[in-house]
């Protein structure tokens, strides 16, 4: 099966109706998504903000790959940025 390449007309028309900010996280080189996917969210989501992460140690399965880390530590570091909330330092997190 070849992989699906996204196309301009193949963005979601409500991606504009995202209030939330939006953390995405892309492989510097995926096989199965190019990156026209990311170009498209952060072009159609005028009404928030999109922080871009590019990983460089991972392919298209990042969160099982060797930038799983970075993925789950920024995550948690964007959700508590958003919250407000301070992380206890050395302490695990609730």
């Amino acid at each position: 099966m070849k992989p699906r390449k996204l196309s301009a007309t193949s963005n979601n028309p409500r991606v504009d109706k995202v209030r939330a900010p939006i953390l995405m996280y892309r492989s510097r080189e995926d096989h199965v998504v190019d990156d026209l996917s990311g170009i498209l969210l952060k072009k159609g989501a005028v009404n928030t903000s999109v922080r871009e992460v590019i990983l460089e140690d991972s392919y298209h399965v990042a969160t099982l790959d060797n930038d799983a880390p970075t993925i789950f530590e920024g995550s948690v570091e964007f959700i508590e940025s958003l919250a407000g909330a301070t992380p206890s330092a050395g302490g695990p997190r609730p």
